[in-house]
């Protein structure tokens, strides 16, 4: 951020950073390391129990990728951008616990084992960020709940699915 700052201020374009949060959905990892999002919905295309432990109480700020996308997008294209510095994210904590039932809805008879309550590595609570000034500055709220992302994500990977309201 520094670094863009101090260029910016020696030429002739305005620099914004982006805090972008747990980004997960087509194109991206099939598992991450950091959140357990994207490899619950890809074990259960599968048919397959998730290799690591979740426990049902943890949580992030996840955003679908379309959404992440559509973010970015009415940030470049904003007249006028107030601030330097903006999150991307769902302004929302999704609980793993949230995602086995979207996962349950989407693939009916997935295999979807967890823990009951928060992880012991966990922090005492999952912090969101804070989306105001994106909001504010282009209108911006996700387009897609847990359910629908997770059902448009199962459709995407080919796997069993309602039909998603969000296609």
């Amino acid at each position: 951020m520094l670094t863009a700052s101090a260029v910016a201020g020696h030429a002739d374009f305005e620099a914004v950073c982006l805090r972008i949060g747990a980004v997960w959905g087509p194109h991206g990892r099939a598992d991450s390391p950091f959140f357990a999002i994207p490899g619950l919905v890809n074990a259960a295309v599968r048919g397959e129990p998730y290799a690591r432990k979740v426990h049902a109480g943890d949580g992030i700020d996840a955003l679908y990728a379309p959404d992440c996308g559509r973010a970015i997008a009415l940030l470049q294209t904003a007249g006028t951008l107030r601030h330097a510095v903006y999150n991307v994210g769902s302004g929302r904590v999704t609980a793993n616990a949230e995602v086995a039932a979207a996962i349950a809805k989407a693939v009916p008879g997935a295999p979807i084992d967890m823990a009951e309550g928060r992880s012991p590595e966990s922090p005492d609570e999952d912090h969101r960020l804070d989306v105001t000034r994106l909001q504010d500055d282009t209108g911006f709220t996700p387009a897609h709940g847990i359910d629908g992302a997770v059902a448009d994500y199962v459709a995407w990977l080919g796997g069993r699915t309602e039909a998603s309201p969000n296609r």
